[in-house]
C-alpha cells in the first residue's frame, strides 16, 4: 500500500497546465489518504516568484507537504531517478 508519493516538477507543471489524467491520479492518491510531498527544490523549479503567475501552482501545492531537501535526500532521489530511467520509465 502506498503511504506517500513525491511529486516532481514535471507533475506539478502538468497539474498547473490542467492535465486531467495527472489530476485524476493525484485525486485518487488523496482519496486514499496518501501523503503528497513536494520537495522544496520542486517549488523553486515550478514557481516564478510572481504572485499572479504562481496562482495555479500555489493551488496545486495546496494540501501538499513541502519537504526540505538535504544532500542525502537529493542523492537518493538521483539514484532512484537513474534506476527508473534504466528500466525505461
Amino acid at each position: 500500500m502506498v503511504r506517500r508519493v513525491t511529486l516532481d516538477s514535471w507533475v506539478v507543471s502538468s497539474l498547473a497546465e490542467g492535465d486531467q489524467r495527472t489530476r485524476a491520479n493525484l485525486e485518487a492518491f488523496r482519496r486514499r489518504d496518501v501523503e503528497v510531498i513536494v520537495p522544496a527544490v520542486v517549488v523553486a523549479e515550478s514557481a516564478t516568484g510572481e504572485g499572479p503567475r504562481d496562482a495555479v501552482v500555489n493551488m496545486v501545492l495546496g494540501g501538499c507537504r513541502i519537504a526540505a531537501t538535504t544532500e542525502p535526500v537529493a542523492r537518493r532521489a538521483a539514484a532512484l531517478r537513474h534506476r527508473a530511467r534504466r528500466r525505461g520509465c
